[in-house]
Parts: C-alpha cells; structure tokens; sequence
C-alpha cells in the first residue's frame, strides 16, 4: 500500500517535471528536468518491483540510473565542446602553433 501512495506521488511530482522540461528557458534547466525525470522513473519502476514482490524490477531501476547519468554527462559534453574527442592540451608545455 505504501508503494502505491509512494508511485502515485512520484508520478505527480514526474508531471511538474515534465511541465519544466518544455517549459525551461534555457538549456540547462532542461537537461536537468530530464535528468530529475528519469531519476522519478527509476523510483516507480522500483515501487512497482516492490509491490509486485519482482526483486528484479529493483535491479532494472539501479541500471536505468546509471544509464540516464551517463547520458546525461554524454549530451552535456556534446553540447559544451561540440564533440565527444577529449580537450586538446593548452597548458604551460604546449606550442601556439605554426
């Protein structure tokens, strides 16, 4: 009973966050309204594990976590440096070029 009342709540909460998500005026504020959402499906998904009596749906919720954390810094870099390559050194050793 408890983790349907938990399920419900996230759910409502997972609507504002949605609202946020097309509504955010800037890139960030969207990203992490993606990122708050996927972390509100990882809690339902494990309330429906717990209320099902499926330990593995718990399982599931820990990996769509991991993977949307992941996704997240990926897409976050991507938009930063316009490329998944690794920075190039311009440190103290490094030639201003031709």
């Amino acid at each position: 009973m408890i983790a349907a009342i938990l399920g419900a709540g996230v759910l409502l909460a997972a609507c504002f966050s949605l609202a946020r998500l097309f509504a955010g005026p800037t890139f960030h504020d969207r990203a992490l309204a993606a990122t708050g959402l996927n972390a509100k499906l990882a809690l339902v998904i494990a309330a429906m594990g717990a209320m099902s009596g499926r330990p593995a749906l718990i399982d599931q919720a820990l990996l769509q976590l991991g993977l949307g954390f992941v996704l997240t810094i990926a897409v976050l870099k991507v938009l930063r440096l316009r490329s998944l390559q690794p920075a190039l050194d311009h440190g103290p050793g490094a030639e201003e070029g031709p």
